[in-house]
């Protein structure tokens, strides 16, 4: 992760956070699949009985497996294990194919998907909520700023269970903003907060050193 920030850091004092995001962007995406996959398992114990979910949970770490050994087949193994499973380990597999998809420069693709994931009144609201955020992400180097600052409040606030990492998203906004003092807010706060993940923390300290400079 040191290269990566190396890297933020000089293209930060080019102007080019885009191209970083674009490039880096999915590496935040998949370490917080692994904190939701753990959910997602524990919603699918509290539906059914805790073998289908065990069942269901292999299926999931199966295809994960898959799409790294084959890239190009990964969209369909997620979706056949979406087929497959309960409504909370369908939402995950579909939040893979969703990534497999941006990994595949389908930005399109991915959006229907956490769209349709965000809408899915029988999907459990913490992982509705992380589609949402995962919509922000995939849109954050290009979309409105007003429009993702807006979509980011509710997912930032002290009651959601994604809030650190939607802060860390309104801190990269702050960025692509040229908001360097709102960008060290953020980071500030997140890289202290024991609460917080260690991921988030340290990538919290690392930014803050670079919207220092």
């Amino acid at each position: 992760m040191t290269d990566i920030f190396r890297e933020v850091d000089e293209a930060l004092r080019e102007d080019r956070v885009k191209a970083i995001w674009s490039r880096y962007g999915t590496l935040i995406i998949a370490g917080a699949v692994a904190v939701v996959a753990a959910t997602g398992a524990y919603v699918g114990w509290r539906s059914y009985s805790q073998s289908q979910a065990e069942s269901q949970t292999r299926a999931l770490v199966q295809a994960q497996a898959q799409a790294v050994a084959d890239p190009k087949n990964a969209v369909a193994a997620y979706a056949a294990v979406a087929a497959d499973s309960n409504a909370d380990h369908a939402a995950l597999a579909r939040l893979l194919e969703a990534r497999a998809d941006l990994d595949a420069g389908k930005r399109d693709a991915a959006g229907d998907l956490y769209q349709q994931i965000a809408g899915d009144s029988g999907v459990n609201p913490a992982i509705r909520d992380l589609a949402k955020l995962y919509a922000v992400m995939a849109r954050l180097d290009d979309g409105d700023p007003a429009t993702l600052a807006g979509e980011l409040a509710p997912l930032a606030a002290d009651t959601s269970p994604w809030r650190f990492l939607a802060r860390e998203q309104q801190g990269l906004l702050a960025l692509r903003q040229a908001d360097s003092a709102k960008a060290r807010e953020i980071f500030s706060a997140l890289s202290k907060d024991p609460a917080a993940p260690p991921g988030v923390r340290g990538r919290a300290d690392q930014l803050l050193s670079v919207s220092s400079n």
